[in-house]
């Protein structure tokens, strides 16, 4: 674990939850429910526990508890039971708004203002940008909450009057910054300070989070974010783990748990860091590690199969066996002639893989032509919207001029249904 700095707060920063995530997943007969639930429970239990032995001083989420924004009430308790394991442990939890837990409606509740109107102890919520202080064991914890937030939220309709999606973005953007700004003002230079943050930053590498965004996304500058008054930076939305600046540590968590294969190769887990007290020169000693879940494990298994192959299911399976499969997604990608398609025994690939928690399925590609339009239907399934869209004209050899046309009315459709 981590080294302890001297009078320091320890911390455990999480995000990206998205219970309610059943890609991949089948029935357990014997509860009734999706059995990617249990993958996301374990590798969220693992978390709590972690807090609860590490015994740290707080507990920051840094937004995105559900998959959706209306949550099922058996994904709502799965979560508030081990929220509340934190609170009887006496463990401070802060959870920020992210954008997937907002309502369609400004006037509905979001997925977490329960904890705020039940006044749960030990649970903070931040549904707008705020600057908190929230006491701890070891010493009090100022906290800049930024939340995912809406247009609808943030402008009134004449700012956005005639204005492209690009134009909006950056006015919310600026606005955010100012009030960043004015909360960074306000700090106390005795106090640890940390900002918890729902949003794309500049520089992040984007994972597989393409899959489940909502519109599109405003992007705010790591300069602004990484501030020497700051302890430390807790941010989500983006599901893959990544530190973009060290001093202060401007750090995604990422997710806890693989989504689909575009986070195959990704490490998932939280991150534990201690915080020496206030932004003096003494405090500039920060430490942190990253934690990995036992996350469920995703493995692509590539074939080649050749004009004059004889049992073309056999060398499938042969190359299968060649690879750990127990207990993982796993999904095939098999490269070959047209001819061979009718000799391939799909019921014989399925029974090399009884050990595998899941067969995502059998994908074939055959000629160069084929290949081509398997990379556009895969865009459609792995890529945000308009990057999906934006291979789909290329491939359609549609000109760049109505090609930017067609992606600008793209935009807008997208924006209105992410506002609605």
């Amino acid at each position: 674990m981590i080294p302890t700095l001297k009078d320091a707060m320890k911390i455990l920063h999480f995000a990206d939850l998205h219970l309610g995530m059943e890609n991949y997943g089948k029935l357990d007969p014997a509860t009734g429910l999706n059995s990617r639930l249990s993958d996301f429970l374990s590798s969220f239990d693992f978390l709590i526990e972690t807090a609860i032995k590490e015994k740290v001083d707080l507990v920051v989420f840094a937004g995105d508890a559900f998959k959706t924004r209306e949550p099922s009430p058996t994904y709502q308790r799965a979560f508030a039971e081990r929220i509340k394991k934190l609170s009887e442990a006496e463990i401070p939890t802060f959870l920020l708004v992210g954008n997937h837990d907002i309502p369609n409606i400004s006037t509905k509740a979001d997925t977490l203002s329960i904890y705020d109107t039940l006044s749960i102890p030990n649970v903070y919520v931040a549904s707008r940008p705020e600057l908190l202080s929230i006491e701890t064991k070891s010493s009090p914890c100022q906290i800049i909450a930024l939340p995912s937030v809406t247009r609808s939220h943030v402008l009134a309709k004449e700012d956005t009057k005639g204005k492209s999606i690009e134009e909006i973005n950056q006015l919310i953007g600026e606005k955010i910054l100012h009030v960043l700004d004015d909360f960074i003002s306000k700090l106390d230079p005795e106090k640890a300070s940390l900002i918890a943050c729902h949003a794309t930053v500049s520089n992040a590498k984007f994972g597989a989070e393409r899959n489940v965004m909502l519109g599109s996304d405003i992007v705010l500058p790591l300069g602004s974010l990484a501030n020497p008054k700051i302890n430390y930076v807790a941010l989500g939305h983006i599901h893959k783990h990544q530190v973009l600046s060290e001093n202060p540590p401007v750090i995604y968590a990422g997710s806890i748990e693989r989504v689909d294969f575009g986070e195959e190769k990704e490490d998932k887990g939280f991150v534990l860091a201690e915080l020496a007290a206030g932004f003096k020169p003494a405090a500039k000693k920060r430490s942190w590690e990253f934690i990995k879940t036992p996350a469920r494990k995703f493995l692509t298994i590539e074939v080649e199969l050749k004009e004059n192959s004889l049992n073309p299911s056999n060398e499938i399976v042969n190359e299968i066996t060649k690879h750990d499969v127990k207990e993982k997604i796993v999904k095939l990608k098999v490269n070959l002639p047209r001819s061979l398609n009718e000799l391939i025994n799909l019921a014989e690939i399925k029974a090399s893989l009884k050990d595998a928690a899941q067969f995502a399925g059998l994908q074939k590609v055959f000629d160069e032509q084929e290949r081509e339009k398997s990379l556009a239907h895969q865009a459609t399934v792995e890529l945000l919207p308009l990057e999906a869209l934006g291979n789909y004209l290329k491939v359609k050899k549609v000109s760049p001029a109505r090609s930017n046309k067609i992606q600008e009315k793209a935009k807008r459709l997208i924006e209105e249904i992410g506002e609605k």
